[in-house]
C-alpha cells in the first residue's frame, strides 16, 4: 500500500471513529430539567406535609431565593448557603428523627407575611407533629431565611447543657434587613422548640 493511500485510510477510520463517538457525547449530556431538582418545591417535603401545604396553605409557598430582598440575598450568597432559603432539613425534633421547618410566605406578595412551620413524619412509636413556630403579618418577610446548622457549631457544651439541648441539629432564623441584623438558633429542649439569639 502506498504512503499517500496509507494516509487516506488513517484519515478514514478517524472519521469513522468521531462519527460513532459523537451521538454517545451529546446524549450523555445532563439534563437541566433533571439537574434543576427545585428545591424550593413542595415536592422535596414527605407527602404527608405536602398535602397539608396544599389543603391548609394553598395561597401560600416556601421562600425562594427570588423573594429575598437585595440585604437577605447578599447575605444568602455570601454564606454560600445552596439550598433553599426557605426550608431546613434535620434531626430538630430527635435525634434520628428527621424534621422539616419551612419558612411560608403569600404567593401573591411575599413581602407581607410569614408563617415558620415545623413538622416531624410519625413513625412505628410517634404520630407525626406540626406546628407553626413564629408568624407576622407585616411587611419585611423577604428579609427572612432559614439554614440547618449542628447544634454543637453553635453552642458550646455548657450552654447546651444549660439549655438542655441534646439534639444534634438545629436551624436558623436569619433576619437580614437594610437597618437590622438578627440570627435565631430554633432548639428542640424541654418538650418544646425554642429560640436563642446567636452571634453569625
Amino acid at each position: 500500500m502506498t504512503p499517500t493511500n496509507i494516509c487516506s485510510l488513517i484519515r478514514a477510520l478517524a472519521v469513522t471513529a468521531i462519527c460513532v463517538a459523537l451521538p454517545v457525547t451529546v446524549y450523555s449530556q445532563p439534563n437541566s430539567e433533571k439537574v434543576d431538582q427545585k428545591p424550593c418545591s413542595t415536592e422535596t417535603l414527605p407527602h404527608p406535609f405536602q398535602k397539608k401545604l396544599i389543603t391548609e396553605f394553598s395561597s401560600w409557598k416556601i421562600q425562594d431565593v427570588a423573594d429575598l430582598s437585595p440585604s437577605a440575598k447578599a447575605r444568602w450568597f455570601s454564606a454560600e448557603y445552596a439550598d433553599c432559603p426557605g426550608l431546613a432539613a434535620g434531626e430538630f425534633r430527635e435525634n434520628k428523627r428527621q424534621s422539616y421547618a419551612v419558612l411560608l410566605v403569600p404567593r401573591e406578595k411575599p413581602d407581607s407575611a410569614y408563617r415558620l412551620a415545623i413538622y416531624t413524619p410519625a413513625g412505628p412509636d410517634f404520630k407525626a407533629e406540626f406546628q407553626i413556630l413564629d408568624k407576622g403579618d407585616d411587611a419585611g418577610a423577604s428579609n427572612f431565611f432559614l439554614h440547618a446548622a449542628r447544634t454543637d457549631k453553635l453552642f458550646d457544651a455548657p450552654s447546651r447543657r444549660k439549655f438542655h439541648i441534646e439534639t444534634t441539629d438545629s436551624f436558623l432564623f436569619f433576619d437580614c434587613g437594610e437597618q437590622e441584623y438578627e440570627v435565631d438558633a430554633y432548639f428542640y429542649a424541654d418538650g418544646a422548640y425554642r429560640s436563642s439569639f446567636v452571634d453569625m
